[in-house]
């Protein structure tokens, strides 16, 4: 259970940090329009996952597929192949036969590569009744990601677990719509170095992530008294723990 943050303590944090404080959010409001935000919601990859999972019979395992991949196009070359999950010796044979061609790789399952993304899938498909069970369970947000982050799937971290989550939530995948109501710092690295920037902390331990996570809730709560604390002019919904966690991401891979 994450702690309560007051308002006065939040607020005795904003002016130790004015100047800090009031850069990032004056940021955050350049990058949150109609025509670009970086709010988890307006997310192009959630919609775009609807179209490739179509492609199989049942949804959620065609939004498994794509999650390995990232992009329609890789998910459009295994598809034919991957209808339904395989036993992994035969996954990995498959796998290795497959010629893929560019663009079959996007967001973060760039980073990794083929070969992850190939470690992935045979990994989803090893535990594919686990990742069935995470999404047709009636748990919130929080208790899959615990659930999914547990089981320490190859090549299935922190980020490929949330993103999974995230376009099965909104999209109501296995019967139910939900959302994370954090911001997950734990294992990740630029939504809390993006922190550090604004509020001059290190989250290193278990204790300053959970009073990191108090404090965007409360900063959510409160976030026009904290605009208005630092000077700047927020017309706009506030952001959620779960958006500060792209938002800060960002910011500091932009810094």
């Amino acid at each position: 259970m994450i702690r309560r943050l007051d308002r006065d303590e939040l607020l005795a944090l904003v002016d130790r940090r004015l100047d800090a404080v009031r850069a990032y959010l004056e940021w955050a409001r350049e990058h949150d329009d109609e025509g670009q935000s970086y709010r988890l919601g307006a997310d192009p990859d959630i919609p775009a996952a609807a179209e490739p999972a179509a492609m199989f019979p049942e949804q959620w395992w065609g939004l498994v597929v794509f999650t390995c991949f990232g992009a329609v196009r890789g998910t459009e070359v295994v598809a034919p192949r991957f209808q339904q999950p395989q036993p992994p010796p035969e996954a990995e044979a498959v796998l290795d036969g497959i010629d893929f061609p560019p663009r079959s790789l996007g967001g973060h399952r760039t980073r990794p590569g083929f070969r992850g993304a190939k470690r992935a899938l045979v990994s989803a498909c090893a535990d594919h009744e686990l990742l069935h069970d995470v999404l047709h369970s009636r748990d919130d947000f929080d208790s899959r990601y615990r659930r999914l982050g547990e089981a320490r799937m190859p090549e299935w971290g922190r980020t490929t677990c949330f993103d999974l989550l995230l376009r099965a939530g909104t999209l109501g995948v296995g019967g139910r719509r939900y959302g994370p109501e954090y911001a997950y710092f734990g294992d990740s690295t630029g939504p809390k170095a993006g922190f550090r920037q604004v509020f001059g902390v290190e989250l290193a331990d278990t204790a300053s992530l959970d009073w990191a996570e108090a404090l965007l809730r409360a900063w959510t709560e409160e976030w026009d008294a904290v605009a208005k604390r630092v000077g700047v002019a927020w017309e706009k919904p506030p952001l959620e723990p779960c958006d500060q966690e792209n938002f800060l991401c960002i910011y500091h891979e932009g810094r």
